[in-house]
């Protein structure tokens, strides 16, 4: 980081300059020494401890191009944070210039193309809870804090995907703010090729201020879980494997292993231990969710179970207890292919070595829409996958994280031999290099996104993030970071 001095009067002079600009700055301008910094520059992952010199708290796309421009013109670093659920921090950078776009969380439906026009300050439980009294939604993630900005940006799936597609399948246009301070539109009539490159490539290519999304009808959908012990792991894997190969698309699981749920209904057998977890939506019916959840337990009895018909948003936060802020995390992923007995005896055992009970693997139920032919082509791959891998080390800050950073980077290279080769972007750590991007994407991918790179943003303005540098050359192969 820059000396102290350096970086204050840095910002001091940012903040002057936004003030002063010929359109005035519409936000909130938060220094270091303001009372509320230390609030608005909390992230959901406390490992992260990055200062911003300034952080500009937006209002308008206005806003967003004049702390582009300043950010520039003064020489600071520049990052952007929608939801700050980023497990690498990015969302953060040391002595630099960070917008905050909290404050631009304004939803705009039009129930005659079943779209809403988001802006990207929204996390998806604020996105949920817009469309839900229509009777629509659009896939989004798991955990209701997390930002509509970073997990559609990069890929993104949920709950409904299986049934309506990647999050990124569901981006119709996208408004964004260029290094330059233009004000740019992208979508398949006006420019074809960053739309391409905005599903899935991040926030590599500008400051998206709002994208217009694809809704569908979903109001409630029958949902819950089953619990079991880890004894029961091996044996009820297998069968959710059965299952899945024969659900419809309206079915999605979330297997995990980790803490049990919060419930004051949990036995007490099962507090305080690590079990074997199936969440479970069905988008359907709710004789159909029934059917499945009885396929599901009928195999082996569940130690404890929670299946109803729910609002949809009321599923959305239903793991979002495994999102306490707080705390820090470090992550890795796979895309997986269809689990061996070999896999499944690896992930388990793998998974029992976990530092701390509140460490999480979770497998993402994939396949389904996106896997067929005729879905849409996007930077965001990884369609022929089986599972999505979430490899999640937490622990308290008092703690070393060494141990549980080794954890997870060994579980990964244990996974390897059953990965299919990709791992998610929006699961890479602060230490990811390129060979991790080469497995994000793939080198066709990664080329092509290169190349909008160098249109958009030749000089690497919008680098705090999964970066994808234009003209860089990747190499291929290798097992990536550790």
């Amino acid at each position: 980081m820059l000396a102290d001095g350096t970086y204050l009067a840095r910002g001091t002079e940012a903040a002057a300059a936004l003030r002063g600009g010929p359109r005035p700055f519409r936000g909130e301008l938060v220094l270091p020494d303001d009372p509320g910094y230390e609030r608005v520059r909390e992230i959901w992952n406390a490992a992260i401890t990055r200062r911003p010199a300034l952080i500009a708290r937006c209002r308008d796309a206005g806003d967003v191009a004049a702390a582009v421009r300043v950010a520039r013109e003064v020489g600071l670093d520049f990052s952007v944070r929608g939801g700050g659920h980023n497990i690498a921090g990015t969302s953060l950078t040391d002595g630099g210039l960070t917008v905050d776009m909290s404050l631009m969380d304004r939803v705009e439906m039009d129930q005659d193309t079943g779209t809403a026009r988001v802006q990207l300050g929204l996390t998806w439980g604020q996105l949920d809870r817009a469309t839900h009294p229509a009777g629509l939604a659009t896939p989004g993630g798991i955990v209701s804090g997390t930002g509509v900005a970073g997990l559609a940006l990069g890929g993104g799936f949920g709950w409904l995907s299986r049934r309506y597609g990647w999050t990124c399948d569901n981006i119709r246009s996208a408004e964004l703010v260029g290094y330059d301070g233009a004000l740019l539109r992208a979508d398949p009539q006006t420019d074809s090729e960053l739309f391409w490159a905005l599903r899935g490539g991040g926030g590599n290519f500008g400051v998206v201020t709002s994208l217009t999304l694809q809704l569908h009808p979903v109001r409630h959908v029958y949902a819950g879980y089953l619990v079991y012990p880890l004894a029961d792991a091996p044996a009820m894997l297998a069968h959710c494997q059965q299952v899945m190969a024969e659900a419809d698309d309206a079915a999605c699981l979330v297997i995990g292993i980790g803490p049990p749920p919060d419930s004051p209904d949990l036995p007490a057998g099962l507090a305080g231990t690590r079990v074997f977890r199936i969440g479970l939506c069905h988008s359907g019916s709710a004789e159909a969710g029934e059917r499945l959840a009885r396929v599901l337990a009928g195999h082996r009895r569940p130690a404890f179970s929670k299946l109803s018909m729910m609002p949809y948003p009321v599923l959305q936060a239903m793991l979002d207890a495994g999102g306490v802020r707080g705390l820090g995390h470090y992550a890795k992923s796979h895309f997986l292919r269809p689990l061996d007995a070999a896999a499944i005896d690896t992930l388990l055992e793998q998974a029992g070595r976990a530092p701390a009970a509140r460490c999480r693997v979770v497998l993402h139920t994939c396949g389904g829409q996106p896997s067929r032919p005729g879905h849409p082509d996007t930077a965001f791959g990884h369609r022929e996958a089986a599972y999505n891998l979430q490899i999640d080390a937490t622990w308290g800050l008092a703690e070393d994280p060494a141990g549980y950073i080794a954890w997870a980077r060994q579980m990964w290279s244990a996974m390897l031999p059953f990965s299919d080769g990709g791992v998610y972007v929006n699961f890479l750590g602060p230490d990811a290099d390129s060979r991790d991007l080469v497995r994000a994407y793939g080198l066709d991918r990664l080329h092509r996104l290169q190349a909008v790179k160098a249109a958009y943003d030749p000089e690497n303005f919008f680098r705090s993030n999964q970066n994808i540098r234009p003209g860089t050359p990747v190499p291929a192969g290798g097992e990536g970071s550790r």
